[in-house]
């Protein structure tokens, strides 16, 4: 693991305990030990599986991606690399993940440049399944609307910016009339091309509806969640609460979106009729599930990985 990656995982760790401690002792930290030893730890086994096949169900999208830009590398591979860009989940937007193309050219020789856009047209096809799994339940809650038509708007217009070749051509003549740019026109044009390519409307529209099963799983899993604290809380409401937090930390751009997803969590546990202590308690328990057992299997997959192939590179 290089240092850059080993120092962004301390932080988001120490920002993450150091958010977790002020939500629990803001909300009687007593009550929060008293709700987790009540919580029915049975459901734990099938949370952390609705986690895992979060991540198999997205494992099949970026695979489908490396085939769409027919690029040879074997299942096996791309597995490993895959669960290995979990640990990027840290990262603002999980963009970070743009490591797998880093490992892509270390283990099978093919420029990042080409391979980059598929993590990218893993977080549009991500953003988009969030934002329908959260619409109807904005319409019915009659709450967080604005941010989900914005987002969902945002994220339309650019694929619309990446798939059509007009504004797409100027928009890399423009920029590469800076100087600085233009020695890398040529990387510039391959990333456009793979992005146009990923994002046509027949795998934008597959790709999505697999994104909508695979964040279900977690939107279950949250709902696993509450029944284990006895909340009576419907799935579709879980569903909601859980997909417009993760579109509202994402959106931020911080770390994870910490802060700004536990706090959505939160807020939204509360004013569906959760007590505050409660509402913590659940959103420590979902994070960790979710956010950093992702981070820990991709730690595992990355120390898989370098005694097969080696260190990863600081840069490619």
């Amino acid at each position: 693991m290089n240092k850059n990656l080993k120092k962004n995982l301390i932080i988001s760790v120490v920002l993450a305990t150091a958010i977790y401690i002020g939500a629990s002792v803001y909300s009687d930290f007593g009550k929060i030990v008293e709700n987790a030893a009540s919580f029915n730890w049975i459901l734990l086994p099938l949370i952390l599986i609705c986690s895992y096949l979060n991540y198999i169900f997205r494992f099949l999208k970026w695979h489908y991606y490396v085939k769409q830009l027919e690029l040879n590398v074997p299942l096996k591979i791309s597995f490993r690399i895959f669960m290995s860009g979990l640990v990027m989940s840290i990262s603002p937007g999980k963009m970070g993940e743009v490591l797998k193309s880093v490992m892509i050219k270390q283990t099978c020789g093919y420029p990042i440049s080409k391979t980059a856009p598929i993590v990218l047209s893993e977080r549009i096809t991500d953003i988009l399944s969030l934002v329908l799994l959260a619409s109807l339940g904005g319409i019915v809650f009659g709450t967080g609307g604005v941010l989900i038509i914005l987002t969902g708007t945002g994220f339309v217009f650019l694929v619309i910016f990446l798939v059509a070749q007009k504004p797409r051509q100027l928009f890399i003549k423009i920029i590469t009339f800076v100087p600085f740019v233009k020695k890398f026109s040529n990387h510039i044009q391959t990333s456009f091309d793979s992005a146009s390519q990923l994002l046509k409307p027949i795998p934008l529209i597959k790709m999505t509806l697999l994104s909508i099963v695979s964040w279900f799983f977690e939107c279950l899993g949250f709902y696993l969640i509450l029944s284990g604290f006895s909340q009576d809380t419907t799935l579709f409401a879980a569903t909601y609460i859980y997909s417009f937090a993760t579109i509202a930390g994402s959106v931020s751009m911080l770390p994870a979106g910490l802060g700004v997803t536990e706090g959505s969590l939160g807020f939204l546990l509360v004013r569906f009729g959760s007590k505050l202590d409660i509402a913590v308690a659940s959103t420590i328990l979902l994070r960790t599930v979710t956010l950093w057992f992702a981070v820990i299997l991709g730690i595992f997959h990355i120390f898989a990985y370098q005694r097969i192939y080696g260190k990863i590179a600081e840069s490619e």
